[in-house]
């Protein structure tokens, strides 16, 4: 029980190069840590990281949110045999995947299109900066950056990724500034502006601002990722 009150596992194993980590007998290795939020650089430069991963190692974590770097600069040779990787019911909180496997160059098998089916609200593939115990930062690359042994990738590999859309009725209301803030018209101008004072209808004309750090602008967010 008390392991499952666990939040974060994050850079558990980072840098231990010599510990023997033999991933085709880990399939319940997190399966105790049912509340697990943040597996970021798990095993990062654990270089007798070796094996398989197996199918559904991330399932049973439905809370995660990040596992970037997880595998970065081990010596892993393969990545699941049939299935996901994750819970294929899917995985809401999940966002970040960024350098995953980069610098694996031990990966030989063919990276299938269903390793991520249950990711569909992944963002981050790419670029990410870190900040470790100690004030340093990893720089993580995408996803397989610097994985040269992998012979193919599968065609439909990102079809369980996000297409990113604006939400219809929020992008005829909204704009977004080149500061990141959120502009509209505001409400109460159309009607029943007969007992409103002069000063308060001359301030309705006023464009209204939400500012991105606010709870409402984080919604906006969500609901506009592709505003301009």
């Amino acid at each position: 029980e008390q392991q499952s009150q666990l939040r974060s596992i994050k850079g558990l194993f980072y840098g231990c190069p010599k510990v023997t980590i033999d991933m085709n007998n880990m399939a319940s290795l997190l399966t105790p840590i049912s509340n697990l939020q943040d597996a970021s650089l798990l095993f990062y430069g654990c270089t007798r990281c070796t094996g398989t991963i197996p199918d559904g190692f991330f399932s049973t974590n439905t809370g995660l949110r990040t596992i970037a770097g997880c595998f970065a600069y081990t010596n892993i040779e393969g990545i699941g045999t049939s299935g996901s990787l994750l819970n294929t019911s899917g995985m809401p909180d999940l966002k970040d995947i960024s350098g995953l496997f980069s610098n694996c160059q031990n990966i030989s098998t063919i990276i299938r299109s269903n390793i991520f089916e249950g990711g569909n609200s992944i963002t981050n593939l790419g670029y990410e900066e870190i900040l470790i115990p100690g004030g340093s930062i990893i720089k993580l690359n995408g996803l397989f950056s610097g994985c040269t042994q992998i012979p193919m990738f599968g065609k439909d590999l990102f079809n369980t990724m996000p297409k990113l859309k604006n939400h219809s009725g929020g992008k005829k209301r909204f704009r977004k500034t080149a500061t990141g803030k959120f502009t509209h018209r505001k409400a109460g101008r159309k009607h029943l502006l007969t007992p409103v004072s002069a000063s308060i209808k001359h301030g309705m004309r006023k464009t209204g601002v939400i500012t991105p750090e606010s709870n409402k602008g984080k919604i906006l967010e969500k609901y506009l990722p592709m505003a301009k």
